[in-house]
């Protein structure tokens, strides 16, 4: 029953997150396999840095707070470092919209704190108590001693929850902080064009979010589910709404970027249209066509779009660097390749998709190797 309920979240946050993400030209199967390489790294890479970095358990030898926040830290860039290698190394950051930035960041946190309510799904209905479906996947407590950390209490919350304004604080988690933090570094780099300016800006809310998470990390340990009750924690605290302005902050945040994404889409190549008007025709198009052609006319009509807002996005990239030869020949392939896709869908073909997609070897080896750890769970030492 409660591996039903996880699932049953995870799909409903899933879900809405990706209806949020309006301007997204990533295919699903990119974001799921950013999803399984999440729970892969809170299986391996993510546990092993963290014990290089704090190797000793800190209950032996007393919890403070840059405890709580070092090891925080390491495993938050180690979930950032697979995302930041698919917008650098590949340079797909010209290809990709400021909402495939937030989904891929969101999938794999989101994997990352999945591995832990499934493997503890013995009690996770439990740790189910206070999570917000709206906004998605927002852990919420009220004020509780330390002894509920160890089994002793329990809050007295429903299991799903709508907004829960009224709750003493929240956290965010991995998945709400690695979306936003690459939201903010891609979009800077975007509207900006310093890649110096996306790298402070999305390091310093790296930062902040982290301290935060630590904070309340730090709290539960020393005096339990408690707001901090005076000096500059209180005020960081209070300045964050106790983390209940984190998620609906991210997700604002999103709009507002694809918003101004299309408007600067519109005014690099010379299209007159009003980005609002433009968001929304292009989703009561696919409305129509779902509800003319069921869900293979949506996928189909999904795809083009999406493989249509990757040229505009490289046409207007392409304008700011007119002396970027790659970027150039990108276009021509991205224009050769929708032109492919129309004349295979004349003559009853599949589409092949847009290019800015994951490696299928990526996605292999991450859902292998997860499967192959799920396996191995029962054998391995606790």
């Amino acid at each position: 029953m409660a591996l039903i309920i996880i699932l049953s979240m995870a799909v409903w946050t899933l879900l809405l997150i990706r209806l949020f993400a309006v301007g997204a030209t990533l295919s699903e199967r990119t974001v799921l396999t950013y999803l399984a390489l999440g729970a892969l790294m809170a299986l391996t890479a993510a546990p092993l840095a963290e014990k290089i970095i704090v190797p000793y358990p800190l209950r032996e030898y007393g919890y403070n707070y840059l405890g709580a926040l070092l090891p925080m830290t390491v495993r938050n860039l180690v979930l950032l470092a697979p995302v930041a290698t698919y917008l650098l190394v590949r340079r797909n950051h010209r290809l990709v919209s400021v909402a495939d930035a937030f989904l891929l960041g969101f999938a794999i946190g989101f994997g990352y704190e999945m591995v832990g309510a499934v493997l503890g799904s013995s009690v996770a209905v439990e740790s189910l108590r206070g999570v917000t479906l709206l906004p998605p996947w927002q852990m919420t407590w009220d004020n509780l001693p330390p002894a509920h950390f160890t089994g002793g209490v329990q809050q007295r919350v429903p299991i799903f929850s709508m907004f829960r304004v009224s709750s003493a604080f929240a956290i965010a988690g991995a998945a709400y902080s690695a979306g936003l933090v690459v939201l903010v570094f891609v979009a800077v780099w975007r509207f900006w064009g310093k890649l110096s300016s996306a790298i402070v800006a999305s390091a310093v809310l790296l930062l902040l979010l982290t301290a935060h998470e630590a904070l309340w990390a730090n709290q539960f340990i020393t005096v339990g589910a408690h707001r901090p009750g005076a000096g500059l924690p209180w005020i960081f605290d209070l300045l964050l709404l106790h983390g209940k302005l984190i998620a609906p902050a991210a997700l604002a945040t999103l709009l507002y970027c694809t918003v101004r994404e299309f408007a600067w889409v519109a005014a690099a190549t010379g299209d007159a249209g009003s980005p609002r008007a433009m968001l929304i025709d292009e989703f009561q198009n696919l409305i129509v066509v779902f509800r003319r052609e069921g869900f293979a006319g949506y996928r189909r009509a999904s795809a083009e779009s999406r493989l249509r807002r990757q040229i505009e996005l490289a046409k207007a990239e392409s304008q700011r660097a007119q002396a970027d030869r790659e970027l150039f020949q990108t276009v021509r392939l991205l224009e050769i390749k929708q032109n492919e896709d129309i004349a295979k869908r004349a003559t009853g073909h599949r589409e092949s998709g847009v290019i800015a997609s994951v490696d299928m070897r990526i996605a292999w080896a991450a859902w292998s190797g997860l499967a192959l750890i799920v396996v191995l769970i029962p054998w391995l030492p606790s």
